[in-house]
């Protein structure tokens, strides 16, 4: 039989092997995709193989290796979302947050394993702190790179780091994969992540996650403004609550519950 007439039984179980593992939130053996698909594990693991060599599929090692779904999903989903104006309707509540704040207000996805601003509000009032759009930037020395990590399987943020680099821009910076693993924990216990002073001096930022309707993260939105603002207690709980707000409220418009 041709390959051209072969193509369409392989996809639609390329397919079926993406939905199986986005349904189980989380990992699986290629025996367990075979079984759970009822699908020949030759013909598994070589379609496995293939979505792992296009960043479709994670392999994560160990004993026995796993599969879980891969970073490329993250930048299709941005397609996505801009088709369907996410950003025109996260702008909406970022002007709010920057009216509220007198901070600039960013909106942050995970791309290439770096973080992407992908739209700022700047508020009213002059600043000089303005981040660069669709430019990669470190993971650890964003509060929004913190946050996209954050909400990721520890399996899945070893691959990340592993991937990425972990760059000393200040002396702040967390360059310890230990210390940094244990700095997501943090975040994702308090549902913030913050920069003290990590990606430059005299700037601080606090960001906080967006979900969707699945309750997969989708973004980070955050705040961006002098270091001082995020040392007074008065100063610094206001600004948590804004971003808290903003996260929240854009996550509903987007169909987030806490069911998700």
């Amino acid at each position: 039989m041709p390959e051209s007439e072969n193509a369409v039984p392989a996809v639609e179980r390329a397919l079926r092997i993406i939905d199986f593992l986005a349904n189980k939130k989380g990992q699986a053996t290629v025996k367990e995709i075979s079984e759970g698909l009822e699908i020949p594990i030759v013909s598994a693991s070589r379609i496995i193989k293939a979505l792992v060599s296009h960043g479709y599929l994670i392999e994560n090692k160990g004993a026995s290796s796993t599969y879980s779904l891969g970073l490329k999903f993250l930048h299709l989903s941005q397609v996505v979302l801009k088709r369907i104006e996410f950003i025109e309707l996260a702008r909406k509540h970022m002007s709010i947050l920057s009216e509220e704040t007198s901070q600039t207000s960013q909106l942050a996805v995970l791309q290439q394993n770096s973080v992407f601003y992908i739209e700022q509000i700047l508020p009213k009032k002059p600043v000089s702190i303005i981040a660069p759009l669709h430019t990669p930037i470190a993971l650890n020395t964003s509060a929004s790179g913190k946050v996209l990590c954050a909400w990721k399987s520890r399996e899945q943020q070893e691959a990340i780091v592993q991937a990425a680099e972990l760059t000393k821009s200040t002396a702040n910076s967390i360059v310890s994969k230990e210390q940094f693993y244990k700095e997501l924990d943090r975040v994702r216990s308090t549902g913030y992540a913050l920069d003290n002073e990590e990606f430059a001096l005299g700037i601080g930022c606090i960001a906080a996650p967006i979900f969707d309707y699945t309750g997969q993260i989708i973004a980070a939105v955050g705040i961006t403004g002098h270091f001082v603002d995020y040392t007074k207690r008065a100063s610094f709980d206001r600004l948590k609550s804004a971003i808290l707000k903003a996260a929240r409220s854009i996550s509903k418009e987007v169909g987030y519950t806490q069911d998700s």
